[in-house]
């Protein structure tokens, strides 16, 4: 008869712990609180997987407080004969309940949610509440010490069917925008910057150490036809290129350079531009 009982007790552990593990976790706000970056290792997995990149849908850098702010930002494709990315912003509304965490797409205008699996001292688990996605590790963004140092950043923007966009941005306030066709410019339009909107655009580079990054971010079948190629000149000679095919070029460097594709222009100030700097660039944007 102690044998029955025994087995009813262990039955009855069993069920008290199934229950306590299906209950759902309790988290606050001050639990998710601060700046979360995708892992490295998980960033190497993803760009070695079937995982697409893309700005509209991946979270793969942001903050928490008492807005959500996906530092990479959000973006309007406009798939027209120019083909030109429309920066809608950072900041959204969430919503925080128990351990489901609900953030708003700006542009897509619908909610995602996400479980929060857990958050243990400086590393977060998240898992989006879709069909067969997988939970994803981040990790606190931290600015790296190192910074590369250049006065202009010229952005090399294809997409198959389009015109090409070459944008320059130089620490002095001079932003200049050209549509190419065939190396040919077919449209060109030049601002003077204000000192904030520069210094700004410029700080979005915070989280990433450039002088660390590849040459290239490839990925065989990416999905996506957006290719980009970033110069980084000093004093008129390019000290580093890097190429980004597919929107996989790592999260904290996205959000470095898509705000300046997305930059709008509407309400600057435009001026005379010297084009010394394309001329500069041309042999080289002959090769991508």
């Amino acid at each position: 008869m102690n044998i029955y009982i025994f087995l009813f007790f262990c039955v009855l552990v069993f069920i008290q712990s199934s229950c306590r593990n299906s209950e759902p976790k309790y988290f606050t706000v001050k639990d998710l609180k601060g700046t979360w970056k995708l892992d490295s290792t998980e960033y190497e997995v993803h760009l070695k997987s079937d995982v697409l990149f893309n700005p509209r849908t991946n979270m793969s850098l942001f903050s928490i407080d008492s807005v959500f702010n996906d530092i990479i930002g959000f973006y309007k494709f406009e798939y027209t004969k120019h083909c030109q990315i429309e920066a809608l912003g950072t900041e959204t509304k969430f919503r925080l309940q128990h351990d489901t965490l609900e953030v708003w797409n700006t542009e897509r205008e619908h909610w995602r949610r996400y479980k929060v699996n857990n958050v243990v001292n400086d590393t977060l688990y998240l898992q989006e509440m879709l069909g067969g996605s997988l939970e994803e590790k981040f990790v606190r963004a931290h600015q790296p010490e190192n910074q590369l140092d250049f006065d202009h950043l010229a952005i090399f923007q294809k997409y198959i069917g389009c015109d090409d966009n070459v944008y320059i941005l130089g620490k002095d306030g001079l932003f200049q925008h050209y549509i190419l066709n065939k190396g040919k410019t077919l449209e060109f339009y030049s601002y003077n910057l204000l000192k904030s909107s520069v210094d700004s655009l410029f700080h979005n580079f915070r989280y990433v150490d450039i002088t660390t990054l590849r040459d290239k971010y490839h990925k065989t079948a990416s999905g996506y036809f957006h290719h980009f190629t970033l110069f980084f000149v000093k004093d008129g000679k390019v000290i580093k290129t890097i190429v980004d095919d597919g929107f996989c070029s790592p999260p904290e460097f996205k959000a470095g350079f898509l705000p300046i594709v997305g930059f709008d222009t509407r309400n600057q100030q435009k001026v005379e531009g010297d084009r010394t700097l394309l001329h500069i660039l041309i042999p080289y944007l002959e090769q991508y």
